[in-house]
C-alpha cells in the first residue's frame, strides 16, 4: 500500500502480486489485531535504527528500496487498508 502510494508501485504490479499470493493459499487473518499493536510493535522491530524505522518498500516486481521517513500516519493507512481494526 506504502509503495503504490508513493508511486513506486503501479496497480497493475500490485494486483499481479496479489494474485501470485492468492494461488498460495489463504492468508491468515488479521482483523483480530489493532492498529495500535501493530505500531508500538513496529517500533520494537530489529529494522528500527536510533528510533527511526527503516521500512522495506517495494520498487515493482522484484525489486526495494529502503525507507526511513514513512509516517505513522502511513503506516496506520496501510494497515487499515489491509484489514486490521482501528
Amino acid at each position: 500500500v506504502i509503495s503504490e502510494t508513493r508511486g513506486l508501485f503501479s496497480a497493475a504490479e500490485r494486483q499481479t502480486l496479489e494474485r501470485a499470493i492468492r494461488a498460495l493459499g489463504p492468508l491468515p487473518a488479521v482483523s483480530d489485531l489493532s492498529v495500535k499493536e501493530a505500531l508500538a510493535a513496529a517500533m520494537h522491530d530489529k529494522k528500527v535504527v536510533s528510533g527511526t524505522l527503516h521500512f522495506v518498500a517495494a520498487r515493482g516486481l522484484g525489486a526495494t528500496t529502503s525507507l526511513t521517513d514513512v509516517t505513522k500516519a502511513e503506516l496506520r493507512d496501510a494497515l487499515v487498508a489491509i484489514g486490521l481494526k482501528r
